[in-house]
């Protein structure tokens, strides 16, 4: 279907050219024809090898008048030729490539995020997840960031996400989480409804801009509601009153001037930390102090976190470490945890 698309778009858009090329090429034939009283096959003939300097013998001498014809020949040749190329280069065989690379990336698609509106909010979730080295894939109706992406080889839908189709190709049924930040409430339900409809087991998270839209989203299988007004306004107040908290925090999560950062790992039921105790975890990923540090448990099935969990807790499958190291420290425990 693509090919038969592609064909026709080039149909359409090279018409003229091809017109041009045709008229030009009986135009020089019957200059042979006229000037040398060849055969019409062989002014033809020559016209040919001579337009697309094929280099083949020439089909009689030539005359004086002849050559000169044929200098023209060639030099007009080049010209109408050189256009109709880059014709096909700019053109429909450019959007076949392109449709070709995008349609290669959106199958290498695994254990990604895909990012639906790429609004101020998208965007910065875009430029954050970039920056941590995560796959992700962008749906959005409009060309915004276009080329950002594209260097990036972050592939890109110019599509609307509430319809199936559209995060069927993005191969949601593949991935790993969904962020959506479209600019109305309404839009980002819809989203929702559609990517947990086709996905029971994917975590979603929403952009709210009134207070009223955020139980209508969790409703709608959102995991996680993100109301930019009131995060901006919490954050505001913690920068007057707690500003050296706010920085720390947002060094951790965010900031690249920090030796470690901070990670959650969660315990899987064939991971052989299970059964293991806060402090017998310790000691094997962290001998001597040499290790990521545990800083908050959260308990499997609940929904608070304990803070410094005590030595003699027991992991169990589906248990939620938040640590802090560096990466080094923290490959080892994020690989045992599976």
């Amino acid at each position: 279907m693509l090919a038969i698309k592609v064909l026709i778009r080039l149909g359409r858009r090279l018409r003229w050219a091809l017109l041009i090329l045709i008229t030009w090429v009986a135009t020089a034939t019957t200059g042979y024809r006229v000037i040398e009283e060849w055969s019409w096959f062989d002014s033809f003939y020559m016209t040919i090898i001579t337009i697309f300097t094929i280099g083949y013998q020439e089909v009689h001498p030539l005359t004086v008048g002849g050559r000169i014809w044929s200098i023209v020949v060639i030099g007009a040749g080049f010209l109408i030729v050189a256009s109709v190329a880059a014709e096909l280069a700019s053109g429909p065989l450019a959007r076949l490539w392109g449709e070709n690379k995008l349609e290669r990336e959106l199958s290498d698609l695994h254990d990604h995020y895909i990012i639906c509106g790429l609004g101020r909010v998208g965007w910065q979730v875009a430029l954050t997840l970039h920056q941590q080295g995560a796959v992700f894939g962008v749906v959005d109706p409009e060309n915004r960031h276009a080329e950002d992406l594209q260097t990036w080889n972050v592939p890109y839908l110019a599509g609307d996400a509430t319809e199936d189709a559209v995060l069927q190709r993005m191969r949601i049924d593949r991935a790993r989480g969904l962020v959506a930040a479209a600019s109305t409430d309404a839009i980002n339900i819809y989203v929702t409804l559609t990517a947990r409809g086709l996905s029971s087991d994917l975590v979603i998270a929403a952009r709210a801009e009134e207070p009223s839209a955020e139980r209508k989203l969790y409703r709608a299988g959102a995991n996680f509601v993100l109301a930019p007004t009131a995060v901006g306004g919490r954050k505001l107040a913690t920068l007057l009153t707690r500003p050296v908290v706010a920085e720390y925090i947002d060094s951790v999560l965010y900031g690249d001037d920090l030796p470690f950062f901070t990670e959650q790992v969660e315990m899987a039921p064939t991971s052989p930390l299970c059964t293991l105790t806060i402090a017998e975890l310790q000691a094997r990923i962290a001998p001597e102090h040499q290790g990521p540090a545990v800083i908050a448990l959260k308990p499997a099935g609940e929904g608070l976190f304990a803070p410094h969990p005590p030595g003699t807790r027991k992991l169990v499958a589906g248990d939620v470490l938040v640590v802090a190291g560096t990466e080094e420290e923290i490959a080892p425990l994020r690989d045992l945890s599976h």
